[in-house]
């Protein structure tokens, strides 16, 4: 009886209060629910509505066109399948405190979440590769990184289907945790919990290794990147006056800027996306050794700001990429309906425009 006791006495009190659900109680007063609720619909629409921009941008206009960006497209592609099918449930849950959608819409939004968030990772990991090979050896770039090589490092980015669809849907992510679940939270919270095996396993696969592939990677092309400016400036310093000597080093400068350009901007998308996923890395990991124990507060702040770099992604490539910013800028002030529009020189297109 005793023992009995000691199991039943952690249990969540749950409140039945939506529709005979076993839910426990809103956190939120209804004042402040509501204002998380306008916050929280403004992310997932700034998320959809950004990356939606990426993609139109890279699919309308030609110069747009490249190999790294046929990455670019397809991670604006799974940061927009986060905000339109990950993000408004995990709103409601996180504000509500409770699940609406039945257990099985639970493991597929589960599913959903992990699958496109991981692939995120993974396509950062990729585009970091394919600017070293850019950077590094840039005539045999188009050689080394095909077409073909291109489409399979793409099916690899979205293997995350399957890797999470399988263990999700077999139960094994909650396996010996069963009870640890069932005394934590009410029947229909719809937890994201995984045991210890999982988190580490999904922790050292989908986080770790592809961050030791971009630091890695990004490391080795700033050096190189330096070592290029050097190398340009050393030819051209002969001639007194003038920065450049010739027609073919401003050409050669002019093709570097925009390679070291792209470079840029996706090294800082990736250093914004680190930072972003540590509060969550750190809790998923931390979470079964001390037993399970942390808050559904903690968990809804750490999987926000994670989500919330999904939104963030296309301000980024605005800011920070002249091609991406003049695409932007045709696509809002409603030329693109021009077709010679579509050819046009997005990176030179502020200078031309004056």
């Amino acid at each position: 009886m005793d023992n009995q006791s000691d199991v039943e006495a952690p249990r969540l009190l749950c409140v039945n209060s939506y529709n005979n659900l076993s839910c426990s109680s809103p956190r939120l007063p209804a004042p402040q629910r509501t204002l998380a609720l306008v916050v929280l619909i403004s992310f997932s629409a700034c998320t959809v509505v950004g990356n939606s921009l990426i993609v139109l941008s890279i699919l309308y206009f030609r110069q747009l066109q490249t190999r790294t960006n046929a990455f670019t497209l397809s991670l604006a592609l799974a940061d927009m399948l986060v905000g339109l099918l990950v993000m408004p449930y995990s709103m409601m849950r996180a504000v509500y405190s409770c699940w609406f959608y039945g257990s099985l819409f639970c493991k597929v939004h589960t599913w959903f979440d992990f699958t496109f968030t991981s692939s995120s990772v993974i396509h950062l990991s990729c585009i970091s590769i394919d600017r070293y090979i850019a950077v590094s050896d840039p005539l045999r770039y188009p050689k080394r990184l095909g077409p073909s090589k291109v489409a399979l490092m793409l099916v690899v980015c979205w293997s995350t289907t399957l890797a999470y669809g399988l263990p999700f849907f077999s139960g094994w992510t909650v396996l010996g945790i069963e009870q640890v679940i069932a005394r934590g939270s009410c029947r229909d919270a719809c937890p994201v919990v995984g045991n210890m095996a999982f988190a580490f396993t999904n922790a050292f696969f989908a986080y770790l290794i592809p961050l030791c592939i971009m630091v890695t990677s990004y490391a080795k092309i700033f050096r190189i990147a330096r070592e290029q400016v050097n190398k340009i400036r050393a030819n051209s310093a002969h001639v007194p006056g003038v920065e450049f000597s010739s027609s073919s080093t401003r050409q050669q400068w002019a093709a570097m800027r925009r390679e070291h350009n792209a470079t840029k901007t996706l090294g800082i998308i990736m250093g914004v996306f680190l930072i972003f996923w540590l509060p969550y890395c750190s809790v998923a990991v931390i979470d079964p050794i001390i037993g399970y124990q942390t808050s559904a507060t903690s968990w809804d702040v750490a999987n926000w700001i994670a989500y919330v770099n999904s939104a963030i992604n296309p301000v980024l490539f605005a800011s920070f990429n002249r091609s991406f910013r003049g695409a932007f800028r045709l696509i809002f002030t409603c030329r693109v309906s021009s077709s010679t529009y579509r050819n046009a020189d997005l990176f030179n297109l502020k200078d031309s425009a004056n």
